[in-house]
């Protein structure tokens, strides 16, 4: 399109100048534009003589005349190079004294050239308002389709950054992901290996309770054995009195085994299915600790060892009271002290308490030491675990269910207390038992 328009302009511009020519050649002939004064016809037509003469003598066949400045001279086929009518006569002339007489007039040859000029000078306007113009509209255009570059880059930064932050997210999330994926494995390989402990745990449960079944059967036959037997001895043959009252002996202390065994099962029973009741009163520590010490002063197993049996108090010159379950804080105790007396050969062994807080609440610590036989440190960890039974002397069987231990601990937690156990082979234990001050709803005297 835009050659087509070139090759328009470049056209008429041809034409324009065509015209120009044709007028000046015109003008010439006429001689209206040689002023008088410089220039005469003859003196025009001098050097043209001597041309046309020259040109005819090259040509035998060309007839030349010059009169007063006009020559005629006719054409042949030889100069011309065809034959035609038109070229048998010509003249100069000829081409002015053809034209119209308004042609040959100055006024109107300025005219015309005047008029040309303003054509041509329009032209040239109008040309440069339409390049000016095509100029503007290809800025636009360009400023346009910067513009639209510019929106696409930015689109296309807007995109990168978005992708960037995509990709980050992305990245973040395949991050969290495998920090899951590790929690997840190391979960599952925790879990594992509880449910393997677990898993032993509940074979060695059921192992002991195995054991603990068979065990039972031989705790509780050896009592009932000893009472039927030294009854039917005593129903039967003539004692003397200090026999009867031997065999008497015999058979209250097995009767109390098989009682306190019984308790024993029936406890851990009800602490398994959550029955167990508990009744707080307040309770005078000291005169508690003595009501202890002589219950087991005269032990049967004191007695035969030839042990020694201490009482310790922390305030013995005030009364001071605790306010729980009494007969549960007994029951653990009591099992702590026959411990001691079944596992120590000779020495003593200490009950006492201190007056101590637990979580920030008023609190009595009971202990019993023993110099017993003592255990070891992996002892320690399941000593207070059902059906475990300490059997680190091999030459010496020792009775018992394996559960006292087990149900101290648990009745302690019960009472949101505390129970632990410091112990070295060869040297004794030491039991301690904390155990908090429950309110009461109206204090007794100066309670703990």
């Amino acid at each position: 399109m835009r050659a087509g328009r070139y090759r328009i302009n470049l056209l008429l511009f041809s034409h324009l100048l065509f015209i120009l020519c044709t007028l000046s050649f015109s003008l010439q002939g006429s001689g209206w534009h040689d002023p008088p004064d410089v220039y005469s016809s003859s003196d025009r037509l001098g050097v043209t003589e001597k041309d046309f003469k020259g040109i005819s003598s090259q040509t035998a066949d060309n007839g030349v005349t010059a009169d007063n400045g006009v020559f005629e001279f006719s054409a042949g086929p030889d100069l011309m190079g065809f034959a035609h009518p038109f070229c048998s006569f010509f003249t100069v002339n000829n081409i002015t004294q053809n034209l119209p007489e308004f042609l040959t007039d100055p006024q109107y040859n300025l005219l015309h050239l005047f008029l040309a000029g303003l054509v041509v000078l329009l032209f040239m306007i109008y040309r440069e308002r339409n390049i000016r113009k095509r100029k503007d509209e290809l800025r636009r255009m360009i400023q346009s389709r910067s513009r639209e570059l510019e929106f696409q880059q930015e689109e296309l930064r807007t995109q990168i950054e978005f992708t960037t932050i995509q990709n980050h997210k992305i990245e973040k999330q395949n991050e969290e992901l495998r920090s899951h994926r590790q929690q997840l494995e190391e979960l599952v390989n925790k879990r594992t290996a509880d449910l393997e402990a677990a898993k032993k745990r509940a074979e060695e449960s059921d192992r002991l309770k195995s054991a603990f079944l068979a065990n039972m059967s031989h705790e509780i036959r050896t009592p009932m054995n000893a009472i039927v037997g030294f009854t039917n001895i005593m129903l039967e043959e003539h004692l003397s009195e200090e026999e009867q009252n031997e065999l008497l002996e015999h058979i209250h202390d097995s009767s109390n085994y098989l009682l306190k065994l019984i308790e024993n099962i029936i406890d851990i029973s009800k602490m398994e299915s959550g029955e167990l009741k508990f009744k707080f009163r307040p309770v005078n520590v000291n005169g508690f600790m003595d009501e202890l010490y002589n219950d087991y002063i005269a032990h049967k197993e004191t007695r035969q060892k030839n042990l020694s049996i201490k009482v310790s108090k922390e305030a013995p010159d005030r009364d001071v009271y605790l306010h729980t379950d009494i007969y549960r804080v007994k029951q653990i105790l009591g099992n702590l002290v026959e411990n001691a007396l079944k596992f120590t050969y000779e020495g003593n062994i200490e009950i006492g308490y201190h007056l101590s807080t637990l979580d920030d609440t008023p609190a009595v610590k009971f202990y019993v030491s023993d110099t017993g036989i003592g255990m070891t440190p992996q002892q320690q960890e399941h000593i207070f675990e059902i059906f475990r039974k300490n059997s680190n002397n091999q030459t010496h069987l020792y009775d018992g269910t394996g559960i006292g231990l087990s149900i101290c601990k648990k009745i302690t937690r019960a009472l949101e207390g505390h129970i632990d156990v410091s112990s070295e082979a060869g040297e004794g234990s030491v039991f301690t038992v904390t155990i908090p001050h429950h309110p009461a709803t109206k204090p007794v005297q100066s309670e703990v």
